[in-house]
């Protein structure tokens, strides 16, 4: 869902696009649904401009 909102957002609005992006979610939200982080894969190599993905999973909850 995130990654449709920024995806529109790069498509009309951006004027410099990033050249690295981070994908911040947890380690249950992996678990809960791994496809998606395929997906999101997917559409960064949509956009040869990003030359760094960086996938950041956090093992504990912010609780």
């Amino acid at each position: 869902m995130i990654y449709e909102l920024y995806e529109n957002h790069i498509k009309k609005d951006l004027t410099v696009f990033p050249e690295e992006l981070c994908l911040m979610i947890t380690g249950k939200e992996l678990a809960e649904d791994r496809d998606k982080l395929l997906d999101v894969l997917k559409w960064v190599q949509e956009f040869p401009e990003i030359k760094r993905f960086i996938i950041h999973i956090s093992a504990k909850s912010a609780e």
